[in-house]
């Protein structure tokens, strides 16, 4: 058996992994803020916590799209 010729596995990729975890992390940090009523008066708070999970959303979007491409 050589080493050229390896035998491929059929394994999950790590970087499909990372980036739904990233994404899955930015909606949860944002819906946080959202549910804290001290935090959600804050106009900075909101405007971060609006672009973490339109953030989030897109890496979602890219995971299914581009990243599940054969």
């Amino acid at each position: 058996m050589s080493y050229a010729n390896q035998p491929s596995y059929n394994t999950f990729k790590l970087d499909k992994v990372l980036v739904f975890s990233a994404a899955i992390l930015l909606i949860v940090s944002a819906l946080q803020d959202f549910l804290d009523p001290t935090r959600r008066t804050l106009p900075t708070v909101i405007i971060q916590a609006l672009t973490r999970l339109l953030l989030g959303l897109f890496m979602i979007y890219f995971f299914f799209t581009v990243l599940n491409q054969r």
